[in-house]
């Protein structure tokens, strides 16, 4: 990913402040503990393309300021503008294969603009084979390391979810496993869905609790089933269909309804959504799902 600096040591500097401005300004800060590891292997990544580079000059800035070190301009970038760019990537990521195809291309698209501009102002030059086509490869291969990175924290953060009382204290332990329901029980299909995690709470007889966590785009499609249900919506904005009817829910809103009522979910937003449900049920239809 080479976006790169104009090789005056003041452009770096203002680089990385304002890449700090712009995360403490638009950044999903509350998500910090669950992205700063893909975060972090950005930065290692960034940090191995350095070392690459001194070995093997692929790319050189020109009429580098001598009085800004070439190790603390290359800091400057390794710490600011890539950590950064790598936060926005990753919080926004779509679920679905066709969208996040669009949204790497976009990003892919802006750094080598970015690059091109330098190249065209002869602050940059290429070697050793290099060009800006290499650089879109290697942006969507960063990219798509970064990608898989976030999907495989979220398989291993899907384990368990536990709901915090304000006090501190753990009230409920959310399990992935739909123990111990029937392995048949309708709500497993929910765990098919594209984007959409599904967690079992406490059950007693009839009354089932579940923590659903549904990412950018993804949707639980229209059903209906048995019984009534409560839904309480712990973080993000949700779209609910009920009846043919589209609802935006604000997180710490509650909301409740027949569950013979047709309705979905979707997250039209670029953040997770953080859905707490109370099902109570006549009997476990065998057939349909929430």
């Amino acid at each position: 990913m080479v976006f790169g600096g104009c090789g005056c040591g003041l452009f770096y500097f203002l680089v990385f402040v304002i890449s700090w401005l712009s995360f403490v300004c638009f950044a999903q800060k509350k998500r910090f503990g669950e992205l700063y590891p893909t975060i972090l292997i950005a930065m290692i990544m960034s940090l191995s393309s350095d070392v690459v580079t001194l070995l093997f000059p692929l790319w050189q800035y020109q009429d580098v300021d001598t009085n800004y070190p070439l190790l603390s301009r290359v800091l400057l970038d390794d710490f600011g503008i890539y950590p950064v760019i790598a936060y926005f990537y990753v919080q926004s990521l779509p679920s679905k294969l066709n969208k996040w195809f669009m949204y790497t291309l976009i990003w892919s698209f802006a750094g080598i603009s970015v690059e091109g501009l330098m190249l065209h102002l002869g602050y940059m030059v290429y070697s050793l084979g290099w060009s800006l086509l290499w650089s879109f490869v290697s942006n969507w291969i960063i990219f798509g390391l970064l990608t898989l990175h976030w999907r495989g924290g979220m398989k291993r953060r899907a384990g368990s979810e536990v709901l915090i009382h304000p006090s501190g204290r753990a009230m409920i332990q959310f399990q992935q496993e739909l123990h111990p329901l029937d392995a048949k029980h309708p709500l497993r299909s929910i765990l098919t869905y594209p984007g959409v995690t599904l967690f079992q709470g406490a059950c007693r007889d009839n009354v089932e609790s579940f923590l659903f966590i549904l990412d950018p785009d993804a949707e639980v499609p229209t059903k209906t089933h048995e019984g009534y249900e409560l839904h309480y919506v712990m973080d993000g904005l949700l779209s609910l269909s009920l009846n043919g009817q589209e609802i935006q829910l604000h997180e710490g809103q509650l909301f409740h309804f027949p569950s013979t009522t047709p309705h979905a979910f979707k997250n039209d937003q670029t953040q997770p959504v953080k859905l707490l449900s109370i099902l109570i049920r006549s009997e476990l239809n065998e057939q349909n799902a929430i």
